[in-house]
């Protein structure tokens, strides 16, 4: 919204300048062509012959009207200081003007030829440089502070209407939008109360089926239906709690306990955990992780990305495959933890949609078990600590990778 508002400003801004600068181009087109007149005539207001001579005057190629008129002799004020072949002044004419005296009509003159053009502004007055006769300089001022205030008046307008037309725009716009947007955070809510209401009406019946399927192995003994059923009840659960978390996640930035924090602990305990689970699938975990890193943050959270992104290189990770866990300082107060895995099928592999929620990396190899929510959870929580989370592949050997830099 206040981009779009930034927009009509800058627009708004440009059409006012844009008015204000053809307003000025056509007062100085005006006064020009009087001093052109004023110039030809020798320094002297045009006769009314002269006059109508030159009522369609052409500026650039463009017809613009002429200022002059039967009134012009009336309205315009003007004075002209000639200089003589050695650049001495020998007359200053203030017979038009009563406003300037003959000290600032030399100093108004000596100012325009310092200044080395044709044709300017000396305070309020427009001035040409006419060429005599006589070799000498005839310095032409016609007052312009009628017009220049005209432009100035219509600048001041302009920004005003500009500043007035922001603030409108700004206001409607926000209650627009605070409309438009009404239905969408109605059903954001609705879709949050749902979650949490859902949360604790399951989360009973599966506490009731784990303590059922204990009861069951307790009386018969263990089975592969109870460790399946076990398994499952176990999976719903952790699916519920990580929809729990990024629902209150979406309502705000989880409350974070910053504390100086042991990174390199964090990294290890995480590749001893897994290193189990890998085994049995024949997986190699190596890496490089550099020993005393540390940095301020919280360390839950940190364990969270960590503990979710070696979940998902063990998940994905082909048979007999490598996973590679690599930490590193990040200059003196950051750190870089970077989790790979070999991976057969990584042309297939899409880093911009990895972190969609519920979306399956291979949802044809059905033996992966997850939800598709665990990576969506970790980037959300890596911003949350000021941090970012991204991925990547690698072609030779085929490798997914992810890159948690705090």
């Amino acid at each position: 919204m206040v981009g779009a508002v930034a927009v009509l400003v800058v627009a708004y801004v440009l059409l006012t300048f844009g008015i204000w600068g053809t307003t000025t181009y056509r007062t100085n087109v005006m006064l020009d062509t009087l001093a052109d007149a004023i110039c030809a005539a020798g320094g002297q207001m045009p006769s009314e012959d002269q006059v109508e001579s030159i009522m369609d005057y052409q500026a650039g190629g463009t017809a613009v009207s002429s200022p002059l008129s039967p009134e012009t002799p009336y309205s315009t004020r003007f004075f002209h200081v000639v200089y003589g072949p050695d650049g001495q002044p020998s007359e200053v004419d203030l017979h038009y003007i009563a406003s300037v005296d003959e000290g600032e009509a030399l100093a108004f003159a000596n100012q325009a030829l310092d200044s080395g053009r044709e044709r300017g502004w000396e305070g309020n007055y427009r001035f040409k440089v006419c060429e005599e006769h006589e070799e000498g300089l005839n310095v032409l001022f016609v007052d312009g502070r009628l017009f220049r205030e005209r432009d100035h008046d219509l600048l001041v307008m302009l920004m005003a209407a500009a500043g007035l037309f922001s603030l409108v725009s700004l206001f409607l716009m926000f209650k627009i939008m605070q409309h438009a947007t009404k239905p969408i955070e109605e059903s954001f809510e609705r879709q949050k109360r749902f979650i949490s209401n859902a949360s604790h009406e399951l989360k009973t019946p599966l506490t009731l089926i784990l303590a059922d399927a204990d009861m069951e192995e307790w009386e018969k003994g263990p089975s592969e239906w109870i460790d399946g059923i076990r398994h499952e009840a176990r999976d719903m659960s952790e699916l519920i709690t990580q929809m729990v978390v990024l629902s209150h996640m979406d309502e705000s930035a989880r409350v974070l306990n910053l504390a100086q924090t042991d990174i390199t602990k964090i990294v290890e305990d995480a590749v001893v955990s897994w290193k189990g689970d890998g085994q049995v699938r024949g997986l190699t975990i190596d890496g490089i992780i550099k020993q005393g890193v540390t940095c301020k943050t919280d360390a839950a959270s940190v364990k969270q990305v960590v503990f979710i992104l070696m979940d998902n290189a063990n998940k994905y990770c082909d048979e007999g495959g490598t996973v590679r866990v690599d930490l590193q300082p990040r200059g003196r107060k950051g750190a870089v933890i970077t989790v790979e895995n070999s991976y057969a099928r990584a042309d297939r592999f899409d880093p911009d949609k990895v972190f969609e929620r519920f979306y399956r990396m291979d949802a044809e190899r059905s033996q992966k078990t997850g939800h598709g929510i665990g990576l969506s959870l970790a980037r959300e929580t890596a911003e949350n600590l000021g941090g970012s989370l991204e991925a990547y592949t690698l072609s030779e050997p085929p490798t997914i990778g992810f890159r948690f830099t705090l």
